[in-house]
């Protein structure tokens, strides 16, 4: 008896360890996003968007890269070292920003942070697969759908009293999150080691499949993997471009200050988010099915904008709606997602984290990347065609780039109703 209390103490702690560590680097992604205009001022880049921008979105590409690598060799590192080294990339990204204070030195501790960011989204696949039992899974997938939401919504709210705190100093309001890295990496440490796993079976000894690359070739060609992989792109195409022109969309749309279209945008993003991804992950896990909120959540999200788009120009409070409409779909259905890799009967932890490494991969490579850049040239390109002055050629030119780009949505949709299968409890007989 004692011996399983020791053992539930570990597992809730290893647990709050793996929370804290997500919901900072959750953080961290959108770190630079809140104080862009302090970074541009004092690094002269007022006239060079492209560098400034670069601050947010060279996490996605290296990511991606990383996160591929990481779900190679997880198998010979081991989910301990992988997480140790996770929070020690962390503290790096931090201390490199505090100790060079330059343009260079922001870039580099972005690099490290995107390091740390892209091996721990196969660490936390296998660790969800090999560390918890299969009604557990669904609330760490649940709550790994909530992370996104619940970093967004600390970022922008504490960025600004951060600043306050350190007199000003923007640096500090990035590091600061890197810094409370530092106790759950000691506690981390010296965590002590369980002597077996309650999950994992002798019989998932690590196979050829399991580890090196080799491992992508066998999961992509799993139907449902492909499905995934395919929805997250999609999904992933049109968040990114939509999260970053977002606020100037509203401030020029409807006559906005910056400080307003920011608490706006701010606050009909992660609020939603966080509710709805928590009902997706009830209902997934509820009804056993899976694909009923990942397909669903693609049509809220295309219909969402599309009414946000229709009645930005008469009602602000109905295109907020629309972009509620919008989170709604889109946190909803992560949970669900995340779900179908450990659903699949022969699929062992290191296949899991791999696939998440594959599925996050995929969407910050070719969505996080060439999305914004499409985005980007449409606009101008209908700002090229319009008579209208500059504000309103220029709100134009980002409302038909956000439609133009909103049919990856509706193609997600028939990606989810055409080639994923359910997976869940509620599975048909051809898939068991």
């Amino acid at each position: 008896m004692k011996e399983y209390k020791i053992s539930k103490r570990i597992s809730a702690l290893r647990t709050g360890l793996l929370i804290t560590g997500l919901i900072l680097i959750y953080i961290l992604i959108i770190g630079p996003s809140p104080v862009l205009s302090y970074i541009a001022e004092e690094f002269s880049l007022l006239d060079n968007n492209a560098a400034l921008v670069l601050t947010v979105s060279v996490v996605y590409p290296v990511s991606a890269l990383v996160a591929m690598l990481g779900g190679a060799i997880l198998p010979r590192l081991g989910l301990r070292r992988m997480y140790r080294l996770v929070l020690e990339l962390l503290i790096l990204s931090g201390a490199v920003l505090l100790i060079r204070n330059s343009y260079a030195g922001l870039m580099a501790c972005r690099v490290l942070f995107a390091m740390a960011y892209g091996l721990s989204i196969p660490f936390i696949g296998s660790a969800i697969m090999d560390w918890y039992e299969p009604k557990q899974r669904e609330v760490m997938d649940t709550l790994n759908g909530l992370f996104p939401w619940i970093g967004a919504l600390l970022c922008y709210l504490l960025s600004s009293p951060l600043m306050d705190l350190f007199r000003g100093s923007w640096q500090w309001s990035i590091a600061v999150w890197s810094i409370f890295a530092l106790p759950a990496l000691l506690l981390w440490i010296f965590l002590p080691k369980e002597q077996k796993s309650p999950v994992r079976h002798e019989s998932e000894a690590v196979s050829a499949d399991d580890s090196g690359f080799g491992v992508y070739i066998h999961l992509i060609k799993r139907r449902e993997i492909l499905a995934c992989v395919l929805t997250y792109v999609f999904d992933f195409s049109f968040y990114a471009y939509f999260s970053a022109v977002y606020p100037l969309f509203l401030a020029e749309g409807a006559g906005l200050s910056e400080q307003a279209a920011n608490t706006l945008a701010s606050l009909s993003f992660p609020l939603v988010g966080i509710i709805f991804a928590v009902a997706g992950g009830i209902i997934a896990s509820r009804t056993g099915r899976r694909k009923p909120v990942v397909l669903w959540g693609q049509m809220f999200k295309f219909v969402g904008i599309i009414f946000a788009m229709l009645t930005i120009d008469f009602s602000l409070p109905l295109c907020l709606v629309g972009v509620g409409l919008f989170t709604v779909g889109n946190s909803m259905y992560l949970p669900g997602l995340y779900m179908v890799p450990m659903d699949i009967s022969d699929m062992r932890s290191e296949h899991v984290g791999a696939s998440f490494s594959m599925i996050v991969s995929a969407g910050c490579l070719i969505g996080g990347t060439l999305a914004p850049l499409l985005g980007g040239k449409l606009t101008d390109f209908f700002v090229a065609q319009s008579a209208l002055d500059m504000v309103q050629a220029h709100f134009t030119g980002l409302r038909w780039s956000i439609l133009i780009i909103n049919t990856v949505n509706i193609i997600a949709f028939f990606v989810v109703l055409f080639l994923l299968p359910e997976t869940g409890k509620k599975q048909t007989k051809h898939l068991r």
